[in-house]
């Protein structure tokens, strides 16, 4: 009787099928071929048996072969094994399980040469159009499903793809500050265009697209999509040569990203969206070669620069002046200080101090309005850094007084009324570049370690140096407590402390008798820039 190619019989009878791997997954494999018995004897069980196995395996073997031709890595070997040699059920009931490599492959050459010319048919190495591109995600993604179930995976109770968790997730998240939103929105896309697009299932992603994607990261363009630069898969990304001289992101950018999306999958997870444990946990971080560790604290050299008479004095700006006292004697964020109303300006325990509040968005008796409404600028990062902070009598003594009284005259409402509103909805953008400026100017600056948030690590280093506890020096700067009775029940803190705070914050060696405010000095500066 004739048999066809993929079945052999055993000089004891028994017939086997012989499972042919196209060469790409023969590789990743590291065997070309398996053999497996159909516990049988007849010839025409063993036809019959041959012919189910490979309807089933054929279109398996074909898709695995399309799909790595592209990337070898879309499947590991132990999933390779899984879904063509392990636990793959047939409709006779048989398993194919514990199949083993052919001891004696030239005897089957011509067997294999017959069942390899199966997979001619579709050549490797070809233009596809992003129409074919599409459809061998949408195969790789029911080929990853029979994998999950082969390996015993957990299935997500609630399958969605990154567009619609994307989504989701803002929304869960409405309370984030837009600039937040925008970060996450940003991190999310860019994993969509490095791992097969914005329509990939959640649960479809894995440690290797994840591992691939941090390790492509420092090759993605620098504002790619405001450039106009098509992004390229990871694979892509890492298969092209390294450009040191190339614009992209930084180590810091990078390190974000990867946060971002650590933050998105455990929502994924608690969600049901995601099964598995986080695929971005513990990645590699990036380095730029030069561990900055972000901002510092100014050194004592440096305040003499920065608050020198004769170029403090000279300033065109009235919140590079004031912003950069009230960020040295508060330690206060620049938006919460870009952002402050005259009203924030109130007496509590004796002392003269600023109310850092958060503002809600607009809302109506009826509803709240989510399409309409504005994020207000007033809003804080979180509850901790909602306090009054004592103003300390240095800054009356040089004139904060004076200038408050010229803006009641000026009709202004907010401390500094020209800052307008920056695309994140916030105000501290311009505060920040203006007094970065100055600090340029001054030969203080060092991007991303001297810098206006500078100050607030100053402020830390002192009060932490002081006899105040940690929980208060957190709760002066706004910084989180990490003690329940510190988040909850020691509100009023800073007021509490002002007394010891000033004494920490005198900063005896600057020449505070030379820095005067003039009445009426920025008058006309704002009468020209007053925005809403």
């Amino acid at each position: 009787m004739f048999l066809p190619s993929h079945i052999r019989r055993s000089r004891h009878g028994v017939f086997y099928y012989r499972l042919v791997f196209p060469r790409v997954v023969a590789e990743a494999l590291g065997q070309a071929e398996a053999l497996r018995s159909l516990h049988t004897k007849c010839p025409v069980d063993a036809k019959i048996l041959g012919y189910q196995i490979s309807a089933t395996l054929v279109p398996i073997l074909r898709s695995l072969r399309r799909i790595m031709t592209i990337d070898p890595k879309r499947f590991n070997p132990k999933e390779i094994r899984k879904l063509t040699i392990e636990e793959l059920a047939l409709p006779s009931g048989i398993k194919l399980r514990n199949l083993k490599t052919s001891d004696n492959p030239k005897t089957a050459k011509l067997e294999l040469e017959t069942l390899r010319s199966v997979f001619d048919a579709d050549k490797a190495g070809k233009q596809r159009s992003p129409e074919a591109l599409a459809k061998l995600a949408a195969e790789e993604q029911v080929l990853r499903e029979v994998v999950d179930r082969a390996m015993g995976k957990k299935r997500p109770t609630k399958e969605d793809t990154l567009a619609g968790a994307m989504e989701a997730y803002i929304v869960f998240k409405k309370g984030l500050a837009e600039s937040s939103k925008k970060s996450y929105r940003e991190a999310i896309r860019l994993l969509g265009a490095l791992c097969g697009g914005m329509d990939r299932k959640v649960h479809t992603i894995t440690a290797q697209d994840c591992k691939d994607f941090n390790e492509a990261l420092p090759r993605v363009p620098l504002h790619a999509t405001k450039r106009g630069i098509p992004l390229r898969s990871a694979t892509e990304l890492l298969a092209l040569p390294d450009d040191p001289d190339a614009e992209t992101l930084s180590a810091q950018s990078s390190n974000q990203t990867i946060t971002n999306l650590k933050t998105f999958l455990y929502w994924c997870i608690k969600t049901g969206r995601y099964a598995e444990e986080n695929p971005f946990k513990d990645l590699a971080r990036h380095t730029d070669g030069n561990d900055d560790g972000g901002a510092e604290a100014f050194t004592e050299t440096e305040l003499r620069e920065i608050f020198n008479p004769d170029s403090f004095m000279a300033v065109k700006q009235p919140h590079v002046f004031w912003g950069s006292l009230l960020a040295l004697f508060t330690g206060a964020r620049a938006n919460e200080i870009a952002s402050l109303d005259l009203a924030n300006f109130i007496e509590e325990g004796g002392y003269r101090c600023i109310a850092i509040r958060h503002t809600k968005r607009a809302s109506t008796k009826e509803k709240i309005v989510h399409a309409t409404r504005k994020r207000s600028p007033k809003q804080t990062k979180n509850n901790s850094s909602r306090r009054v902070l004592p103003l300390h009598p240095i800054l009356w003594e040089v004139g904060l007084d004076d200038y408050l009284r010229d803006l009641q005259g000026l009709g202004a409402k907010r401390l500094f009324p020209t800052l307008p509103l920056d695309s994140r909805k916030k105000r501290d953008r311009y505060l920040s570049r203006d007094v970065n400026d100055y600090l340029k100017r001054v030969g203080v600056h060092e991007p991303r370690t001297k810098v206006l948030h500078s100050f607030r690590d100053t402020i830390s280093d002192f009060l932490g140096d002081s006899v105040m506890d940690d929980t208060a020096a957190d709760r002066w700067t706004g910084h989180r407590s990490k003690t329940t009775k510190g988040r909850s029940y020691r509100k009023g803190l800073p007021v509490k402390n002002a007394k010891t705070a000033f004494g920490e914050l005198k900063f005896s060696f600057l020449p505070w008798g030379k820095i005067r405010y003039r009445k009426g000095r920025w008058n006309d500066y704002i009468k020209q820039n007053m925005c809403a």
